[in-house]
């Protein structure tokens, strides 16, 4: 490597360790503000983002801000359908609920990214769980290992698999529906998108489920 590689990497690595720091700092002071039951006021969520050092794949402030709200309204496990820095607030407002968080993940390197950055007291109650995608037939899906997950699930968020994946979210329903507690809440992101939009619909006649809010980029379900 070259002085100016060498360099260039150094001021990278400087870059990364400072907004880790940062980072930390400010899920401590999300955590924080939970505990006194409070939720944190959209200019905290915004640094929150700001850190996490992959904004544009980023859950965004408004939906973070979603799961914050509605978490508590619901009770039991919590299920992630893609991982990222939702991971780690919800995995926050986990542990101060004194609740489990379980995350499918089904890239292995952004499985381990997201494990790594998972705090000591976290991991305690936040499972990252490898799960490549399948085919299900008509769609493709996670294929967790069936014992690796809870029942009587209370609260999901589904931000993945990618939109490009065969079938978009959809498996979710099939899959684990029967995982699913009544009164349930699922938050499906990027409904802005017809794909996303289009398994509302199917959803909500599936599972039976009603829209409880459709906001600009996200959609909330309650089963029945």
């Amino acid at each position: 490597m070259s002085i100016r590689g060498a360099a260039s990497q150094l001021k990278h690595n400087s870059q990364a360790a400072v907004l880790l720091m940062l980072l930390r700092r400010r899920l401590g002071s999300l955590e924080r503000t939970l505990r006194r039951g409070q939720l944190p006021n959209q200019r905290s969520i915004e640094r929150l983002v700001r850190s996490w050092r992959n904004e544009a794949w980023s859950a965004d402030s408004a939906l973070l801000a979603a799961l914050l709200t509605w978490l508590p309204r619901s009770t039991g496990p919590i299920l992630e359908c893609g991982s990222g820095l939702s991971t780690l607030v919800l995995a926050t407002a986990a542990s101060v609920a004194r609740r489990d968080l379980w995350t499918l993940e089904h890239d292995p390197r952004w499985a381990a990214r997201v494990s790594r950055e998972l705090q000591p007291h976290l991991s305690s109650c936040a499972t990252v769980l490898l799960a490549p995608l399948r085919d299900y037939g008509s769609y493709d899906w996670y294929a967790p290992d069936p014992a690796a997950l809870p029942t009587s699930i209370g609260f999901v968020l589904c931000d993945g698999p990618p939109g490009d994946t065969r079938g978009g979210r959809y498996g979710l329903v099939p899959e684990l529906r029967n995982r699913m507690r009544s009164g349930c809440i699922v938050i499906l992101d990027d409904t802005q998108r017809p794909e996303e939009h289009s398994i509302v619909r199917r959803w909500s006649s599936e599972l039976p489920a009603s829209v409880v809010m459709e906001a600009a980029t996200y959609t909330v379900l309650q089963l029945d």
